[in-house]
C-alpha cells in the first residue's frame, strides 16, 4: 500500500492525466488488421457486449506471451501452424535454517525473496531465491504432519521461523517438443491456444544435477534440505518466446525493433521476443524492452 514495490497500475494512474491518453478497459480484442497506413484492432465490451473498432498508426501488442500468441495467429489466419514456447523450469525446496535455531525471529521478514544466489556452471547459470515462511498460513504445513492438529500447531510454532525456502530456476531454450498452435473452434466454440511442453530426457537429467548442486552449497551455509518439490511444467509463470527476435529472417518472428514481421506497424513488447529465457523471472526485462519499443515507436511516428 506504500508503494514500497512497483505495480503498473501506478503507471496507469500517471498516463491517465495525460490529456492525449485514453483508456479502454474491460475490452475482449479479437483480431487486428491493417488497411493502408492504418491498423484497427476489433474487440468487444465486456460491459455491453457490444462490438468497437479503434484504429491508429501502429499498434503495440502486450497481452502476455499466450494473449499474445493467441491474438497474432488469429489475426494472421495461422492455424494449425506451431510456434515455440519457453518457461522457467523450477523447484522449490524447503529447508531448516540450523542457524536460525535457539535465536529470536525478526518480525519484520516479509514474503519477497530476502536473498538470490546465483551458480555458474560451464554454458548457463543457475538461479535461487531465499523466502522465509512468515506470511504464509501455518494450516497449509500442518496437513503434511504424520501428527494430530494441536501437536502439528505446537511443533510448526517452533519450527516456522526456522525455514527457508528455496526456489531454484533453471533457463529455457527452444526444442522440438515445446510448442502452442491455435485450433479453429469447431461449431461455434471459440478458437483455443494447444499448449505442448515437454523437455528432453537430457534436460531433466541437467536440472536434477544443478539442483543438487545448488543444495549443496546451502548444506555449507546449515540449511538442511527436507524435500524437493516440482510444480510442473508452466508453474513458473514466465512464458516467452513465441515470436522471438532471431539471428536470421523468418516468417512469424519480429526484428531488432520487436516489429512483427510480416506486418507494417505491429509491434510486441511482452515475452513473445525473447528467444531463449534466463533461469529467473523477465520482469524487468519486459519493462526495459517495453520501454524501448514505445521510445522507437515515438521516434518514426513523431
Amino acid at each position: 500500500m506504500d508503494r514500497s514495490v512497483y505495480r503498473p497500475q501506478w503507471t496507469l494512474a500517471e498516463l491517465q492525466a495525460a490529456p492525449n491518453f485514453t483508456y479502454a478497459s474491460r475490452r475482449f480484442v479479437h483480431a487486428f488488421e491493417e488497411d493502408g497506413d492504418r491498423v484497427r484492432v476489433r474487440s468487444t465490451s465486456i460491459d455491453g457486449g457490444t462490438e468497437e473498432c479503434h484504429e491508429g498508426r501502429a499498434l503495440v501488442i502486450a497481452a502476455g506471451t499466450l494473449g499474445t500468441a493467441w491474438l497474432v495467429l488469429r489475426s494472421l489466419a495461422r492455424y494449425d501452424t506451431p510456434v515455440p514456447i519457453l518457461c522457467n523450469p523450477y523447484a522449490y525446496v524447503p529447508t531448516l535454517n540450523l542457524g536460525m535455531l535457539g535465536r529470536t525471529p525478526c518480525d519484520r521478514r516479509y514474503s519477497l525473496g530476502q536473498l538470490t544466489a546465483i551458480v555458474r556452471v560451464p554454458g548457463r547459470i543457475i538461479q535461487a531465491q531465499v523466502f522465509s515462511y512468515r506470511s504464509l498460513l501455518t494450516f497449509k504445513l500442518m496437513k503434511e504432519l504424520p501428527l494430530a492438529y494441536r501437536e502439528s500447531l505446537r511443533l510448526l510454532r517452533l519450527l516456522v521461523p526456522n525455514f527457508a525456502i528455496l526456489g531454484i530456476h533453471h533457463e529455457d531454450r527452444p526444442s522440438p517438443d515445446k510448442l502452442c498452435v491455435l485450433r479453429r473452434g469447431e461449431r461455434g466454440a471459440p478458437d483455443r491456444l494447444e499448449i505442448q511442453y515437454r523437455p528432453s530426457e537430457e534436460e531433466v537429467r541437467m536440472h536434477v544435477a544443478d539442483e543438487r548442486l545448488v543444495l549443496r552449497f546451502f548444506r555449507r551455509l546449515r540449511c538442511v534440505p527436507l524435500r524437493t518439490i516440482r510444480p510442473g511444467h508452466g508453474a513458473s509463470l514466465h512464458y516467452a518466446g513465441t515470436f522471438p527476435i532471431p539471428a536470421s529472417e523468418r516468417e512469424l518472428t519480429c526484428d531488432r525493433d520487436s516489429r512483427l514481421r510480416g506486418t507494417r506497424a505491429v509491434y510486441l513488447a511482452d515475452g513473445s521476443i525473447f528467444p531463449w529465457i534466463p533461469p529467473k523471472g523477465l520482469t524487468f526485462n519486459l519493462m526495459a524492452n517495453a520501454d524501448r519499443v514505445g521510445t522507437r515507436l515515438a521516434e518514426l511516428l513523431a
